[in-house]
């Protein structure tokens, strides 16, 4: 996945799940989510899978922005990533999955 834009998203704008591998997001961004501020929400690119690759991607006012769940095995590479205006950690965070 390359290029994309989301704007007012509410969990997450990208999510890899978890018997994905071996996906490239690049070159992305991710701007003003819309839900409320607290947990399981305003993720910009969460992984749940692995051998998956995040690189130059952005993200505006999101909340733990690069996030692996729990339950990812890795390994996952955010690389050139970039929070601006960021309510909490950029990240890479790892949280139980909200499901």
């Amino acid at each position: 996945m390359r290029d994309i834009v989301a704007v007012h998203y509410g969990y997450a704008a990208v999510e890899v799940g978890r018997q994905a591998s071996h996906v490239t997001i690049q070159d992305s961004a991710c701007l003003e989510p819309v839900s409320k501020i607290s947990g399981a929400r305003h993720y910009a690119f969460a992984l749940t899978g692995q051998l998956n690759l995040v690189m130059r991607c952005e993200s505006f006012q999101g909340r733990h922005d690069f996030v692996m769940h729990s339950t990812v095995a890795g390994p996952n590479v955010f690389l050139d990533c970039r929070a601006v205006h960021p309510h909490s950690d950029c990240g890479p965070l790892r949280v139980g999955h909200p499901l």
